[in-house]
């Protein structure tokens, strides 16, 4: 960029022109504090100053990384602070999307500021940021499971190890002849026995026999 020639009489005439509507004269700044804050200028600086103030404190600023337990206080001072969460965490009350939501690790939570239930009310609430998918209605997956071993909710519905192998337990007898009596194969499972049972004798088909007569009956010739 050429350099412009100040040498000349009407160029620092000028120069000197911006520089007095540009700049304030030493002697012409109020020595007391409070003609200064009552200047215009000054509280226009100031209102644009607070404004800008205002904005960064809206504006999202990256905080580290913390486990969940470790996100901090839900009030102005925090407003705006993201955080990279460390673990897997199930989201409470204080949350814009409610409570229950499961999160897996690296989900990013930030704090920022919601409509109160009434007019004018300001609440702060921590808010998942995008691109992490709501986990909810999905089962997790067991940690050191037993191989071919049956599973159960406990009382929070989460999905546990019950440790009894599915091969021990009794099934369903598929194809069974109703009334019939359930008899157990070679492996311990449950099979239909073939025998109705209301063909077996019950104990009034021998109340006309004594004990010795059913002996007598059921002994070798």
């Amino acid at each position: 960029m050429a350099k412009k020639n100040l040498s000349t009489k009407t160029t620092m005439e000028n120069l000197a022109v911006v520089i007095k509507d540009t700049l304030a004269y030493k002697e012409d700044i109020p020595a007391n504090v409070s003609e200064l804050t009552n200047d215009a200028n000054y509280q226009n600086a100031t209102q644009v100053e607070a404004a800008i103030a205002a904005q960064v404190g809206r504006s999202y600023r990256p905080s580290g990384s913390i486990a969940f337990e470790e996100l901090p206080e839900l009030v102005a001072a925090n407003l705006g602070k993201v955080y990279n969460i460390t673990n897997a965490f199930t989201t409470t009350a204080d949350f814009v999307e409610g409570a229950g939501k499961k999160h897996k690790a690296g989900a990013d939570v930030g704090i920022v500021e919601v409509q109160g239930e009434s007019v004018g009310e300001v609440v702060y609430k921590y808010n998942v940021f995008g691109n992490f998918v709501d986990l909810s209605a999905y089962m997790e997956k067991i940690t050191g499971g037993t191989t071919n071993a049956l599973v159960k909710q406990d009382a929070n519905g989460q999905v546990i190890d019950t440790g009894i192998a599915a091969d021990d337990v009794v099934t369903k007898v598929s194809g069974a002849t109703a009334g019939n009596i359930a008899t157990l194969d070679a492996n311990g499972k449950l099979a239909d026995g073939g025998i109705a049972a209301n063909a077996l004798l019950v104990e009034g088909d021998i109340e006309d026999y004594t004990v010795a007569e059913i002996r007598a009956l059921l002994a070798r010739s």
